[in-house]
């Protein structure tokens, strides 16, 4: 790097910004600083007397007047010159707190697991958030609250580096790292949904929950680099259809054998009447034939299909093998890649057989979906619309704009669609990894889109272009049920309508019921149904019944 960096770290307390920022600045050869010392030199007086005599509200008035004020001289080129800045953990909280620090440099955020959180601040003295708490259950309690509270906060961030198993040292490392990567590395996410610890022995990569997301425009060339990256490093097999290999299969062997990875090719049946255990049985065969070990990584190269029949080979070979998706259609990039999610069909119901798995690298090229037909691209923005409206108003207010006509070929948008999608997707499964709440949200259309995939027949319509019939249904009954306005409805039809989706469907009748009634967010009180009140206000009702669904959902169809 010719000039010196501003690189401002955040993150939650105890995740090492004091102790990586000094070995970062030491490794830069630039200043550091601490804006903790910043607003004690202001006050002059500790940061735990302030909130002893205080409060923390003059705390956070004194951090945003200390950030207002960072300035660095400039070099000869006239260029400022670096820095390492360390934030407080809440110092993100403040939007223009956020804005400055983003304008001034590049923002990193370090995460850590909360047992080590807690283990690390156990040894560094009073810390004034937990100051109150009087045994060791409530003071997790209480950190666990305000990690929750400062997520979206923390969300905001691309460039993140974990430190819960880092040295300082090893972290700086990895932060000057991601600081020399090429552009087209891509935009880098993470998500920590669940570890799995094996007794006995140190975490294999990939069991302490961690996924790396990476979304960008030609990063398919880099798939072996991220996985060595990722700590793998073993043979890959890739499962991928004989269509999608034709078009990426080259690419992505050219990728694995650059960054020295042996690798083979399995050939998968992508088809949706094809989704089912036979197939998956027979997969696992090969794998077996291919004498397969642990120290093996399968990767799902293609669309929805292949990642949920190739996860649900990665989880049950072996008691599971590291799994990589590089989704290749727009709606396993912006949905079904993430989250964990792998099974296949049964003849009574999708995805009726499978498993929470998470895979340890999701590797998005936009580029890809350029080989798409329109109606591929189409169904996928239906999981773009959902998830707008499940999180991103953003977003929403981006497709509202972009009017009668969405850009689906302009690279650009569909990059900033898949990326935006992939924050709000990462952020509710780290918040609950196995849909025990939270992540019902993600449901959207999916009760009324499932049945309707179910008592049409697998393949006359696409995933996507039911779950938009499904959400027009979840509107209809928000604006009945006086939860959101009219306009919403109207503002989210006219967005469906604009991305090419279908609104109506031929007669479905007593099908849609009996498909209904093997839904797995059916409960005994009614069907665990979400409801739309704004863009990023979804509620999940447990109290709708059969009839209210239908009745939705025969509106719709009339206009």
């Amino acid at each position: 790097m010719s000039t010196p960096p501003i690189v401002i770290l955040c993150g939650f307390m105890a995740t090492g910004k004091t102790t990586v920022g000094r070995a970062l600045a030491e490794m830069l050869g630039v200043p550091f600083v601490d804006t903790d010392a910043l607003v004690e030199a202001r006050a002059g007086t500790s940061i735990a007397e302030i909130f002893a005599r205080e409060g923390e509200a003059r705390f956070r008035d004194l951090e945003a007047e200390v950030c207002a004020a960072l300035s660095f001289p400039h070099d000869a080129s006239g260029g400022a010159s670096g820095a390492v800045i360390a934030t407080g953990g809440g110092a993100l909280l403040r939007d223009e707190t956020f804005k400055r620090l983003q304008a001034l440099g590049t923002l990193v955020l370090l995460e850590a697991t909360l047992d080590e959180v807690l283990r690390r601040a156990a040894t560094m003295g009073p810390r004034p958030m937990l100051a109150s708490m009087d045994d060791a259950a409530a003071a997790r309690t209480h950190a666990q609250r305000l990690h929750d509270e400062r997520r979206p906060a923390y969300h905001r961030i691309d460039r993140r580096v974990d430190t819960t198993r880092r040295r300082a040292e090893e972290a700086a490392f990895e932060i000057a790292e991601q600081l020399r990567r090429a552009p087209d590395r891509g935009t880098v996410l993470h998500m920590r949904a669940g570890a799995r610890p094996v007794p006995g022995r140190d975490p294999r990569p990939g069991e302490d929950g961690l996924t790396r997301i990476v979304v960008g425009r030609g990063t398919l060339a880099r798939l072996g680099e991220w996985m060595r990256d990722s700590g793998l490093a073993g043979p890959a097999f890739v499962l991928v259809s004989r269509t999608v290999a034709g078009h990426h299969g080259a690419a992505a062997k050219a990728a694995l054998e650059k960054a020295g990875l042996r690798n083979k090719f399995i050939e998968i049946d992508d088809s949706e009447n094809a989704k089912t255990f036979e197939q998956a049985e027979g997969l696992l065969y090969e794998l077996v034939d291919a004498g397969a070990t642990r120290d093996g990584t399968v990767i799902a190269l293609g669309g929805g299909v292949t990642g949920d029949v190739a996860g649900f080979v990665a989880a049950t070979y072996m008691r599971g093998l590291p799994l990589v998706q590089v989704p290749t259609t727009l709606l396993a990039q912006v949905d079904s890649s993430i989250g964990g999610k792998v099974g296949v069909n049964h003849p009574r119901a999708k995805n009726l057989l499978g498993a929470v798995y998470q895979p340890q690298l999701v590797l998005s090229d936009v580029d890809v979906l350029a080989t798409l037909p329109d109606r591929e691209v189409s169904s996928g923005m239906a999981e773009v619309i959902k998830t707008a409206i499940v999180g991103s108003p953003e977003l929403f207010a981006r497709l509202e704009k972009a009017g009668k006509k969405v850009p689906l070929r302009d690279g650009a948008f569909l990059e900033e669609c898949v990326t935006a999608c992939a924050r709000v997707k990462a952020r509710v499964v780290e918040e609950d990894p196995y849909e025990q709440g939270p992540r019902r949200v993600l449901n959207l259309g999916h009760t009324v889109g499932h049945a309707l995939e179910a008592a049409l027949g697998y393949g006359v319509l696409t995933h996507g272009e039911a779950v938009a019939i499904g959400m027009l249904a979840a509107l209809r009954l928000s604006v009945k049920r006086k939860l959101a306005a009219a306009s919403f409805e109207t503002t989210a039809r006219r967005i469906i309508e604009a991305c090419g989706l279908r609104t109506r469907v031929s007669e479905v009748g007593d099908d849609l019921l009996q498909a209904m009634s093997l839904d797995k967010k059916r409960r005994a009180s009614g069907f665990s149904f979400v409801l739309p009140a704004a863009p990023g206000d979804v509620r999940i009702m447990d109290d709708v019944t059969e009839q209210e669904i239908v009745a939705a959902f025969n509106s719709t169809q009339k206009g």
